[in-house]
């Protein structure tokens, strides 16, 4: 089965829901991925969710450049860290796993671009304490079994869950949400004390308009980091209408306070509110009620922020002046001056220790080089003196085998001058033979004409000329 890639992200494993692309089909994209980007616009047809990354076409190409901090892949559309001296990007996916704070502990959403706020490790904790509520720890680890709300898969909005597990030295943590589901290594960025209480919850009733009312502007829980929008002027005269029994005091201040809820003060709240009637929209479309806002499209009641207690355990408070040793007060300076001398010669002291160990160590290594070098220059002479060697016995070699060439060139010639000598003499007994021969003829015919014992003495004669 082919594994589906991101429009915006390298990622092939579905991390964060994954939804289609209008006008491209096959092309999907991550609901996380989408979020962070103002351009998308997504909506609801022929039962699929559509999310529309036309807007985002020119901006994909001109960050093809930009690489990811943490995947250090260039693919898909990367975010920058909020410190305007950062250079940092990350991909809205790989920001999650890796720690990064997303979404959550900086700032919502951006009141110029409406977009998530990302911060890098570096920025983390100094933004952090610039935004967290007052009373809360930048540090806060929670424990096992706390009330906790929690983002969902790294969502927009955030859900009451419980703390079941704490991996990683306080790092990552294990959550069961009130439906049942466990999600696990979900990291402390997207995560934050229960400090927004049900008024119902707290006193089992519902809350009157005045607390409504005299309650101070928050941000609510579900609505993904959007202020919740207070009811209209018209719908809250019911509400003051039901609350005439109450004193003089209240009217006046729920009057105040009237001012207040009708139009949002400022661009931001209009954008926020904006914001969350086209959620509504969009999850009315999908049968679903939005959190923060009844069916109708009405705000739903604010909630109250809890009440905090603080227990201070005696055994951490320290005890006054009064009850400590007065061992301390009485210390002579002059033994404090003494003993922050000797405390500064233990310093000198280890200080020229350590320099010292430091010098002996420069000079043994230093040894080891020379020595290294001294070996080194050794084997190169002895090689030359090995090859010296060599090169004067092929010569000899050479020199020998050059006399023993012409040696044998010698011995060659002279048996051509001894084998050219015999032919010669040779020669010259044929000739002398033939001259022999010639003296006998005439000899013979000689005899031959002088009688008949002269023929025995010629018929004789070759005889003896043979022998």
């Amino acid at each position: 089965k082919a594994r589906v890639v991101c429009g915006l992200c390298p990622h092939k494993r579905a991390r964060a829901p994954l939804r289609a692309v209008k006008g491209r089909p096959g092309a999907f994209v991550h609901s996380l991925c989408a979020s962070y980007f103002p351009e998308v616009t997504t909506r609801f047809r022929a039962g699929q969710v559509e999310v529309d990354l036309q807007p985002l076409d020119a901006r994909v190409e001109a960050d093809k450049k930009n690489k990811c901090s943490l995947c250090s892949r260039t693919v898909g559309l990367t975010v920058k860290c909020c410190k305007a001296s950062c250079t940092k990007r990350f991909h809205p996916v790989c920001a999650g796993p890796a720690g990064v704070a997303v979404d959550g502990l900086v700032k919502d959403y951006d009141a110029k671009t409406n977009a998530p706020i990302v911060a890098c490790r570096a920025h983390e904790r100094e933004l952090q304490i610039a935004v967290l509520d007052e009373g809360e720890a930048p540090d806060y680890k929670f424990a096992e079994g706390e009330e906790v709300d929690a983002r969902y898969h790294a969502g927009r909005f955030w859900h009451r869950a419980v703390i079941e597990e704490v991996t990683r030295r306080g790092r990552l943590y294990a959550v069961r949400y009130q439906d049942g589901e466990v999600e696990r290594d979900v990291p402390r960025h997207h995560m934050r004390q229960r400090k927004y209480v049900d008024e119902e919850e707290e006193e089992g009733k519902e809350p009157t308009p005045s607390a409504k009312k005299g309650a101070k502007r928050k941000r609510d829980d579900d609505a993904g980091g959007f202020a919740t929008p207070t009811a209209s002027k018209g719908a809250s005269g019911d509400d003051d209408g039901d609350d005439s029994d109450g004193s003089g005091e209240d009217s006046e201040e729920d009057e105040d306070d009237s001012d207040d809820d009708g139009e949002p003060e400022s661009e931001y709240e209009k954008m926020r509110l904006a914001n969350m009637q086209r959620n509504a929209s969009f999850l009315a479309a999908l049968g679903l009620q939005t959190p923060g806002m009844t069916p109708d499209g009405a705000a739903a009641p604010k909630r109250k922020y809890a009440k905090r207690t603080t227990v201070v355990d005696p055994n951490s408070v320290r005890r006054s002046v009064r009850d400590r040793a007065p061992v301390k007060y009485g210390v002579d300076k002059e033994a404090k001056r003494a003993a922050k001398q000797r405390a500064l010669e233990e310093k000198h002291k280890e200080r020229l220790e350590k320099k010292r160990r430091q010098h002996q160590r420069a000079l043994e290594a230093q040894e080891k080089r020379n020595m290294k070098r001294e070996r080194r220059e050794m084997d190169l002479e002895e090689k030359a003196s090995r090859r010296l060697r060599r090169a004067l016995i092929r010569q000899e070699k050479e020199a020998a085998a050059e006399a023993a060439r012409a040696q044998l060139a010698a011995v060659r010639q002279q048996r051509r001058d001894v084998q050219e000598e015999v032919r010669r003499l040779q020669a010259e007994e044929a000739g002398y033979q033939k001259e022999l021969m010639g003296l006998l003829n005439n000899a013979s015919s000689y005899n031959g004409g002088g009688g008949g014992g002269g023929g025995e003495d010629a018929a004789a004669a070759p005889k003896r000329a043979d022998e």
